[in-house]
């Protein structure tokens, strides 16, 4: 059951990196970009706004993994990427990591159109932690992987701690799960989301 799921993600520490996109060899992954400065996500100022056009020509690399951590890009910066990814751009990825970016149900929404639209469909991990998605942007999140098994079908890995998805959210996820969204799902975070036994219950 979806419930049997849940968990609580550990900290990740990385190392800083003075390129916009660069690739991160300290990883000891190939295929690893980075964005920003400063990946601490605590007192890094917001990251100036990269167009779609930005991202399309960094992911011209085919990069399995693009972190993003700590940039507070916002939603405007979110929707720059899910434009990009929309397009085509992106298609090799398998792990995008957003957390800690002020984004927002406005930005959530985006990334669902962006699926909607085909865009990650090898993605395997996810992370939207440590931002600001309630719940009308998980329940546009929750529509999207309702309407066709074919989204994010490889996505073994989601990330949503330290939002704000409250009982309804939640309710919205767990809807979408239990009717056959998110078939190769093993691990869920949702830790530090505000919702309480209404919300689990109706997961």
């Amino acid at each position: 059951p979806p419930a049997a799921r849940i968990m609580q993600a550990s900290a990740i520490e990385d190392d800083d990196d003075d390129d916009l996109f660069a690739d991160d060899a300290d990883d000891g992954a190939a295929g690893t970009m980075w964005l920003g400065l400063d990946r601490s996500g605590c007192d890094a100022p917001a990251a100036p706004l990269v167009s779609e056009a930005d991202f399309v020509n960094a992911l011209q690399s085919t990069p399995e993994q693009l972190a993003l951590v700590g940039r507070r890009i916002g939603d405007a910066g979110l929707l720059q990427l899910t434009a990009a990814l929309a397009s085509g751009a992106g298609a090799s990825l398998k792990d995008l990591d957003l957390e800690a970016n002020d984004i927002g149900d406005a930005g959530a929404v985006a990334l669902a159109d962006a699926c909607v639209a085909g865009a990650l469909p090898q993605l395997a991990a996810l992370s939207l932690s440590d931002n600001a998605i309630g719940s009308r942007g998980l329940a546009s999140f929750a529509t999207m992987l309702s309407g066709g098994s074919a989204r994010l079908a490889q996505l073994s890995t989601l990330n949503l701690n330290a939002n704000t998805m409250g009982d309804d959210g939640l309710a919205s996820l767990g809807g979408a799960i239990g009717g056959g969204a998110l078939s190769s799902l093993s691990k869920l975070y949702i830790a530090k989301n505000g919702y309480g036994d209404a919300g689990l219950r109706a997961f």
